[in-house]
């Protein structure tokens, strides 16, 4: 996703919560990646490859 074409997300956007796909299908479920501490914080450069959670405010 290119952040810079979705003018919501442009606006608001605060931060991406990234969890590596490789680590999702090892693991089987959000809450396992969780607690194995397996997400990282993105901004808005992040070239996305992976699973993320966008959090903006407008």
């Amino acid at each position: 996703m290119n952040i810079n074409n979705r003018s919501n997300l442009v606006r608001g956007f605060i931060r991406a919560k990234v969890m590596i796909y490789k680590d999702f299908i090892a693991l089987r479920t959000e809450q396992a990646v969780k607690d194995a501490v397996r997400f990282h914080i993105e901004g808005k450069n992040y070239v996305v490859c992976d699973i993320i959670q966008i959090r903006f405010n407008i």
